[in-house]
């Protein structure tokens, strides 16, 4: 049995046994997983098992993975690894595995090296010997000086040669980044798929499209996040759709007057919409729809 554990925060320690197939995390009294640290939402994120693999989808909050990047959704996390919600760090582990242990304090050890004072007699040096001694500590210490102006000097030339770190694009409002996003959407073919509302301040993407299409949006948001700087919350409710299409059909009618006819005793023709779904083709093998997804009826 699996089990997610909250290791850090005000409620380090604690862990939720993980039985079903979804867990709301936040600071909502209804929450499965019920958090009251500083920054943390009512419904921050939400766990979900879908066949076999672990994902964390954000809703009210962001969330960040275990390489510090902010993101709306992880959608395979690994077990034992860490990821964030606020300021508290969370991962799903097997219940029978032990808790990791935090690394225990080094002492400080100060190394003591114990020198016998250096002491120069000069009393027994004659005065010549003196001056030439003086003169050459003086030629030692101008050499010493030149070649650390030297170095210092070849150390400003290469930083000045190195390329400056590519700093990311900062985002101030909403708008800016609904229309970056719109961008990064069609640069995607995902323009007509995917939705962009802006709901009291936040960006929510949303829409129903194929598994694959659900990934290619997290990789998109992903790098989203690498190449640019925002506080506007980010957030996905892109889902997966099941391939099935929103009504029943009943009957379908070939010929010139091909129509469908619908559980509700409607009639579809080549062209007629409903629901979303426009009816596109009838031939002699298949019924084609189009909308937020293509939908083929084999008959």
């Amino acid at each position: 049995m699996y089990e997610l554990r909250v290791l850090s925060g005000l409620h380090q320690g604690a862990a939720l046994p993980l039985f079903g197939e979804q867990w709301s995390i936040g600071a909502h009294a209804d929450a499965d997983l019920l958090l009251n640290d500083t920054g943390i939402a009512e419904h921050h994120a939400r766990l979900r098992l879908i066949n076999g693999g672990w994902s964390v989808q954000a809703e009210a909050g962001l969330i960040q993975g275990a390489d510090g990047l902010v993101l709306a959704q992880i959608s395979d996390l690994p077990p034992n690894t860490p990821f964030s919600i606020g300021v508290v760090r969370l991962c799903v582990t097997l219940a029978d595995q032990p808790w990791p242990q935090a690394p225990a304090p080094q002492p400080l050890t100060t190394a003591v090296e114990s020198k016998a004072p250096l002491t120069l007699t000069l009393s027994s040096i004659s005065p010549a010997r003196h001056k030439h001694l003086i003169s050459l500590l003086l030629v030692c210490a101008v050499i010493l000086v030149a070649v650390g102006m030297a170095s210092t000097g070849d150390r400003e030339a290469q930083a000045s040669l190195m390329p400056t770190a590519d700093r990311k694009q900062a985002l101030a409002s909403p708008f800016e980044v609904r229309q970056q996003l719109l961008k990064m959407l069609g640069e995607r073919e995902l323009g007509q798929k995917v939705s962009l509302l802006v709901v009291n301040g936040q960006i929510v993407l949303d829409g129903e499209v194929p598994q694959d299409d659900v990934e290619l949006v997290a990789r998109m948001l992903n790098r989203f996040g690498e190449q640019f700087d925002t506080v506007v919350p980010v957030l996905s409710r892109v889902r997966a759709s099941d391939g099935t299409l929103p009504f029943k059909i009943l009957q379908i009618v070939g010929g010139p007057n091909g129509h469908v006819v619908l559980e509700t005793g409607s009639r579809l023709f080549v062209g007629d919409e409903v629901e979303g779904v426009r009816l596109v083709l009838i031939d002699n093998n298949k019924v084609v729809f189009d909308g937020a997804q293509r939908y083929e009826v084999r008959w």
